[in-house]
């Protein structure tokens, strides 16, 4: 099964086509205009949604077998393509648009058999088809628009759809607990997914130059309602039929808690507001960013959870996912009684902390306000950055005799001292410049080869993996507080790089990869990281930066030629 290239493909596919979309959709009347519910405040083409189904359905008419399986789903999915784009074009009546939904969850129940026939408690006999066709389709047209209805930031849908599709494809993939074989259809499908949802997210992260639409958001919604239930409902993969309430968990609570509240206030439950979740982060004082990336670690928490928990018992699904719900309402309970918990005060040359403000005269308030100043952090966090890399390449240096073999150290020598020469040079060349691309790549080199160092260091030095593991934590404290409270923009994290760290963790996780490398694609991006921020932050001292890191490789070289 070809994954990765259909993965690669789509990817491409998607990106290739969201530039000429955008320049064509005034034109053709899909373009998305601000009002009081939405967050944008500019019109911004919404033709994402077109660029990921054509993305996503190319490979897989390339590379998946053209039974009943396959066509049911293809034109269930055309269907919702073509009453998105039509909704997304001409903002259609409601039901018209539930006409075209029901139309396509019917033709996948029926033709292509994708029904929910096991039930939590109900023992392991499937139910009637006169309980499960039902059942199938009000669950399919639920989480068809709860996808649709949370839309509402850039990135949001498409990152939290993306680590669901890659926890359903992870799932069809094998079971190394039962021994199944898995199912390469389902993950053939999800991970053509994933690719035309990451290219379209190079284009949507905030701040967005393109939406995904009703057409990405219904794509995104019916496909994952029907691989989720595809995953739990089939013999060659017996995994717990409640896995889907816990991988689903934030659309489908989101949805029900705004439509209640609505009901509550005597609204009607389909009417527009600002009561989902993500509105309540940002009234909490969270940016834009930071209120996605809230919801990625909750939805990555919740994939974790799902996969740890396919094969265990119906009590101890249905008892997490229970908590789960119980401790969200909690959250918005809190959420909604501390509305600017969370912002970040700018710092205020003239502000000494003895205006702060009759509300806030305590001690308590004013020693708040000064751990939550921005430059502070950023300083304390540059500060602590500035102690890692020496500390880091000290350690790496004592047990470097010990983690390199001979055979390697060559290599690593001759590499190191001629980049080194290299970064002198332009060192000389451009002193007060910024760094060049070849001085960062030796930076990186560094973080790299002391990274690798370190997680190959040999039992004969003691069990100090706690240790090790503190200092990387330290380090991500360090990459979050710098980007977050960074005075300049020079190198923005994104949600986007959330999503990219969160895959490598996962692929490292998996049987795949060695147990002696399950962190160390973790640990070099954390570094990474930390570099950027220090290359960032520190324009005035560049120069003794650069230098250092000249005498790093040197030092490296002479090492690595003597073992």
């Amino acid at each position: 099964m070809l994954l990765f290239p259909s993965f690669i493909l789509a990817m491409f596919i998607s990106m290739l086509l969201i530039p000429p979309l955008i320049k064509y959709a005034p034109k053709i009347g899909l373009v998305d205009i601000p009002d009081a519910r939405k967050v944008h405040v500019k019109a911004i083409p919404r033709v994402g949604g077109v660029a990921m189904v054509i993305a996503a359905v190319i490979p897989m008419l390339l590379w998946l077998p053209k039974n009943q399986e396959f066509i049911s789903f293809l034109v269930s999915v055309m269907i919702i393509f073509f009453f998105g784009v039509w909704d997304d074009r001409s903002d259609l009546n409601y039901k018209i648009k539930f006409f075209g939904q029901i139309l396509a969850v019917i033709l996948i129940v029926t033709i292509g058999d994708v029904q929910i026939r096991y039930i939590p408690f109900f023992g392991l006999e499937p139910i009637s088809e006169l309980i499960s066709i039902p059942l199938t389709i009000f669950t399919l047209l639920g989480i068809t628009n709860a996808m649709n209805l949370v839309d509402g930031l850039d990135g949001l849908a498409g990152g939290t759809t993306l680590i669901g599709f890659g926890a359903i494809g992870l799932l069809s993939y094998v079971s190394t607990e039962t021994g199944a074989s898995g199912n390469p259809f389902i993950a053939m499908i999800a991970i053509c997914i994933m690719g035309s949802t990451l290219g379209f997210l190079r284009f949507n992260t905030h701040p967005a130059r393109i939406f995904m639409g009703d057409t990405g958001s219904q794509f995104l919604g019916f496909c994952i309602g029907t691989l989720a239930i595809m995953i739990t409902q089939q013999e060659e993969l017996p995994y717990n039929p409640g896995i889907p309430l816990i991988l689903l968990c934030w659309p489908i609570f989101d949805t029900l808690m705004v439509m209640a509240i609505r009901i509550s206030q005597g609204k009607s439950p389909f009417v527009a507001d600002k009561n989902h979740i993500h509105h309540r982060l940002l009234a909490l004082g969270l940016d834009h960013y930071e209120v996605v990336f809230v919801i990625y670690l909750a939805q990555a928490c919740l994939a974790v959870i799902a996969f740890t928990l396919r094969n265990y018992s119906d009590s101890l699904v249905i008892l997490t996912y229970l908590t789960i719900n119980i401790v969200a309402i909690i959250f918005i309970r809190w959420a909604s009684l501390n509305k600017g918990t969370f912002q970040i005060i700018e710092s205020d040359p003239t502000d000494n902390c003895n205006n702060i403000g009759t509300a806030h005269s305590n001690r308590l308030g004013i020693y708040i306000k000064r751990v939550l100043n921005k430059n502070f952090l950023a300083d304390a966090a540059l500060y602590v950055s500035l102690l890692t890399l020496p500390i880091a390449f000290v350690f790496a240096m004592l047990v470097m005799d010990s983690s390199l073999d001979p055979k390697e150290s060559f290599p690593i020598a001759l590499v190191s001292l001629i980049i080194s020469a290299a970064m002198f040079i332009i060192g000389l060349i451009s002193r007060n410049d910024p760094f060049k691309l070849l001085e960062r790549i030796g930076v990186y080199m560094i973080a790299a080869l002391m990274v690798y160092i370190i997680n190959n260091i040999p039992t004969e030095f003691g069990d100090i993996t706690h240790l090790i593991n503190g200092f990387f934590v330290v380090l991500a404290i360090i990459v979050v507080v710098g980007f977050r409270c960074s005075r300049d923009d020079k190198f923005e994290v994104t949600t986007l790089d959330f999503l990219v760290i969160f895959t490598v963790i996962m692929l490292n996780v998996t049987p795949m990869i060695p147990s002696a490398y399950a962190v160390f694609g973790l640990r070099l991006i954390l570094f990474f990281y930390m570099l950027e921020f220090l290359i960032s932050s520190i324009s005035k001292l560049q120069n003794i930066l650069r230098l250092s890191s000249c005498l790093m490789l040197l030092i490296i070289a002479v090492r690595g030629f003597l073992i």
